[in-house]
C-alpha cells in the first residue's frame, strides 16, 4: 500500500511551529491473539508543496515521523503538509470477499479534525459489495458520515481530539491476488529481527513487500473546513510475499471506530 496523506493546518506558532509529528502503528493483535508486524517505509514529506525534512523514530510498535525543519519556524497562517509512505499487510482475504478495514484518520490527534474524506476506486470488473464507516472514540460506532454511490466517504461533523473515522469496504475476490506465501501449500515464515527493550516479547513476523493499494488523502485541523480527500486505488496483483490482515472484519456488526488497519494520530511541534 502506497499512501499519500495531506494535512491542511492553521499555524499560530503555538502547538504547531515547525510542522507536525505523524504517529503510525506497525504492529497489531490478530484474532488469534498473536502480534503481527507490518511494513512501514517513508517515501517523502512536503510543506506547501516543497520537500522538507522528515525524521523517523520507531518504538513500542509505532513509528513517529517528525515533519519539518528544526531550524525553520513556519509563518502564521494556513499551510499544507504532505506525507507519502508505503505499508503492507492490511488487506484481508475473507472467504467470500476481500476487505479493507482502515482507520482513515487515527484516533490519537491532539487537534480537532474539521473534515475528512475517503474515496475508493476499483478497476474495471470490480464492484463494492459492502461499505460502512464508524466515527467517534475508539470502539464507538457513530454514523456521522455519508458514503456516495461512487464510494466517496465524508464526515459530517467535526471530530474532536481522540475521535476519528474508520471505514470498511468489501469487493469481489480476484481483484487483488492472495499474497504468494499464503497461496503456497506450506506457509513460509520469516525469522523476527533482534528485539529491542521497547519491543513486544511475543511476536509473529511475516515477510512484507510493496502491495498494490495506492492511497492519497488528508485531514483538516483546527478551524479549516476545506474539502480533503483520501483516495484509495486497488489495482493489479499483490506483489511479493506480504501477509494478509489477520484482524477482525469491519462487517457483521463487528466494526468499530479506531479499529482495523492504519490509525495512529499525531501532534504539532
Amino acid at each position: 500500500m502506497s499512501i499519500s496523506e495531506t494535512f491542511k493546518v492553521m499555524v499560530e506558532n503555538k502547538e504547531i511551529k515547525r510542522g507536525i509529528v505523524r504517529v503510525f502503528p506497525i504492529e497489531y493483535t490478530g484474532e488469534d491473539s498473536e502480534t503481527y508486524r507490518t511494513d512501514f517505509n517513508l517515501v517523502m514529506a512536503t510543506i506547501d508543496g516543497k520537500p522538507t525534512m522528515a525524521q523517523e523514530k520507531r518504538s513500542r510498535g509505532k513509528v513517529e515521523i517528525r515533519i519539518g525543519n528544526p531550524n525553520v519556524i513556519l509563518s502564521i497562517g494556513e499551510h499544507t503538509i504532505g506525507l507519502i509512505y508505503r505499508t503492507a499487510g492490511w488487506i484481508a482475504f475473507r472467504e467470500s470477499f476481500d476487505e479493507l478495514y482502515w482507520n482513515v484518520t487515527g484516533n490519537e490527534w491532539l487537534f480537532p479534525i474539521d473534515r475528512a474524506t475517503f474515496e475508493l476506486i476499483l478497476p474495471d470488473g470490480a464492484s463494492i459489495s459492502q461499505s460502512v464507516a464508524f466515527t467517534g472514540r475508539i470502539d464507538e460506532t457513530g454514523n456521522d458520515y455519508t458514503i456516495s454511490p461512487d464510494n466517496f466517504m465524508t464526515t459530517t461533523r467535526t471530530l474532536e481530539p481522540g475521535e476519528g473515522v474508520t471505514v470498511a469496504f468489501a469487493w469481489n475476490k480476484g481483484i487483488v491476488s492472495l499474497p504468494r506465501m499464503e497461496s503456497e501449500s506450506t506457509e513460509r515464515r520469516v525469522e523476527p529481527p533482534p528485539r529491542t527493550e521497547n519491543e513486544s516479547t511475543k511476536q509473529r513476523v511475516h515477510q512484507s513487500s510493496e502491495g498494490t493499494f495506492l492511497a492519497c488523502g488528508g485531514i483538516a485541523f483546527l478551524f479549516l473546513v476545506p474539502l480533503l480527500r483520501i483516495l484509495g486505488i486497488i489495482k493489479g496483483t499483490n506483489k511479493g510475499g506480504s501477509s494478509s490482515y489477520r484482524g477482525r472484519s469491519g462487517f457483521g456488526g463487528r466494526g468499530r471506530s479506531g479499529r482495523g488497519g492504519g490509525g495512529g494520530g499525531g501532534r504539532g511541534w
